[in-house]
């Protein structure tokens, strides 16, 4: 248990929460007797860090509340999961995602594009095709230190999609 984790165990307890199960790995961080779980975030820059997997899981638990510290005894923000869209904000809080990565090995079974070849497959600027990946619209990877595009991934967004191309839009 991390610093941040043992001052919301003792704040959960003060407050009369019971039987609080810490989870080592997987997300909620802390399972309640009730069945409410609570995943602790600390506040970096105003932002708030999760990762694909801790969103898949929170999403399949249900009642979770997020507790976010800055540092302090007392969380800065509490909100219910549900109530938020990630990425996004809550308040000033900017909820990020972080893009998932992938070994440069695995790249090599299916094909990736660069940000520049996506944006041109898409007939936008990589700029736009950058803000439809932190809105959570368009899936991403990271390979090594580099942003890459799955052609699969793709296909099937421009199959689902009605895209307005950065030409269309300047008419």
């Amino acid at each position: 248990m991390n610093v941040t984790e043992e001052k919301a165990y003792k704040w959960l307890t003060d407050r009369g929460v019971d039987g609080l199960v810490f989870r080592q790995r997987g997300s909620p961080d802390f399972l309640a007797s009730s069945g409410t779980g609570y995943e602790i975030k600390l506040l970096r820059n105003s932002t708030v860090t999760f990762y694909d997997s801790q969103v898949r899981e929170l999403k399949q638990h249900g009642n979770t509340y997020i507790m976010v510290f800055n540092g302090g005894t007392e969380p800065v923000a509490r909100f219910h999961f549900n109530d938020v869209t990630i990425p996004g904000f809550w308040g000033n809080i900017r909820l990020s995602l972080v893009i998932p990565y992938r070994k440069p090995e695995d790249t090599l079974e299916t094909g990736y594009l660069t940000k520049q070849e996506a944006a041109k497959l898409l007939k936008v600027h990589p700029r736009t095709l950058m803000r439809w990946v932190n809105a959570g619209e368009v899936k991403a990877y990271r390979i090594g230190p580099l942003v890459r595009f799955s052609e699969t991934d793709l296909q099937s967004y421009m199959e689902g999609q009605t895209i307005v191309t950065d030409e269309e839009s300047n008419e």
